[in-house]
């Protein structure tokens, strides 16, 4: 009597177990994630929800940044994460799919399509929105999804329909939540998403051969090709990319004049309570230095190209904040040349309105 011949999925397993016997770098990628956010929170950056500044410190991509010249971002920002339940909903998803990729195209070969993809998942967010802030591992993590769909397409027969029919459900659920969360919110950065799937599913279809021991040795010469391609074609993407300005810079900028400028009229004012400075030179003062470099801010911040979707929203938002302080200062020197309390009044109806823009801004 024979035994049983082992069913399609077990002997699936047996298969893949056979060609790639240990699953080395998907947790080895998991443990460089959980380290750097290790390092994020020893460096100051708060455990749930850490400050764009935090983010760039610890190597986010940032279009001015990147493009600017600080390249390694593109790869850097793949390991750090937007607080704590980022980095273990991202780790999460890579235990789910990370492992049986890697059993799929061999252990070297997975690293190299995992970075690949993550690298051009960070350029496609650059290139659809440059002034947004991009961190987290979701660009590799969709590359791995369409590593996996890719070579599906071309090794379906290799693949048990019940094995298939139940990874492609994952895919498929994993896929479709993260597109319609990603645009119920607007922080999420869907472009990423849709790079590392795309350029994951081409990956996949290059690197797909049939699942024997004679195929084997071929998977990661062409693994190295494919990275190799994928290389070329980021260099290609990354001369082509316009250099934009620095959006946060300007509004750090902007903070800081201001600042200054609110220093000096108070200093004006005092002056001027104390008798010490009459009206005709605070207007001066106003006229000849402050209203000149609030302009100067406001060209500066309106020079900043590449703004879309909510921060298009915002950078108008910023622009009429400036403006109507700069109403306001341009009303309160006429106030002051003229004697004229109505202005006065209209001046300080400017400023007031300037803070209900910025309340905005800030959400409060």
């Amino acid at each position: 009597m024979t035994d049983a011949a082992p069913a399609p999925a077990t002997a699936f397993r047996d298969r893949l177990h056979a060609l790639t016997p240990h699953v080395v770098v998907m947790p080895a990628i998991i443990a460089a994630n959980v380290v750097m956010f290790g390092v994020e929170l020893a460096r100051g950056a708060a455990i749930m929800s850490p400050t764009t500044e935090a983010l760039l410190a610890n190597g986010a991509n940032y279009g001015p940044l990147t493009t600017g010249g600080e390249w390694w971002r593109l790869a850097s920002s793949m390991f750090v994460h937007v607080g704590i339940l980022h980095v273990a909903m991202n780790m999460l998803v890579l235990v789910q799919i990370g492992g049986i990729v890697e059993r799929l195209v061999g252990n070297v070969a997975f690293l190299l399509l995992y970075l690949a993809t993550g690298v051009l998942a960070s350029l496609t967010s650059l290139a659809w929105n440059p002034n947004v802030v991009s961190a987290g591992a979701s660009g590799a993590v969709f590359g791995c999804y369409g590593i996996f769909l890719g070579i599906l397409l071309r090794n379906r027969a290799a693949i048990p329909p019940e094995v298939r029919r139940s990874l492609l459900r994952g895919a498929t659920a994993f896929i479709l939540y993260n597109v319609v969360y990603g645009f119920s919110l607007a922080n999420i950065d869907q472009a990423a998403h849709f790079g590392g799937l795309a350029s994951g599913v081409l990956a996949g279809v290059a690197v797909a051969l049939p699942l024997t021991p004679e195929a084997a040795p071929r998977r990661l010469p062409r693994a190295v090709l494919v990275a190799a391609v994928a290389a070329a074609v980021a260099v290609g993407i990354a001369f082509a990319l316009p250099r934009t300005g620095d959006w946060m810079a300007e509004l750090r900028a902007i903070e800081a004049l201001e600042k200054r400028i609110n220093g000096e009229i108070a200093d004006a004012q005092k002056r001027a309570k104390e008798g010490t400075l009459d009206d005709a030179s605070f207007a001066r003062i106003l006229r000849e230095k402050i209203i000149p470099e609030w302009a100067a801010q406001r060209e500066r911040l309106t020079a900043v190209r590449g703004l879309r979707g909510q921060m298009k929203d915002v950078g108008a938002t910023a622009v009429k904040y400036v403006d109507a302080k700069l109403r306001g200062f341009t009303l309160y020197a006429e106030a002051l040349e003229q004697n004229d309390k109505d202005k006065l009044f209209q001046a300080k109806a400017a400023f007031d309105h300037a803070e209900r823009i910025a309340r905005s801004l800030s959400g409060k």
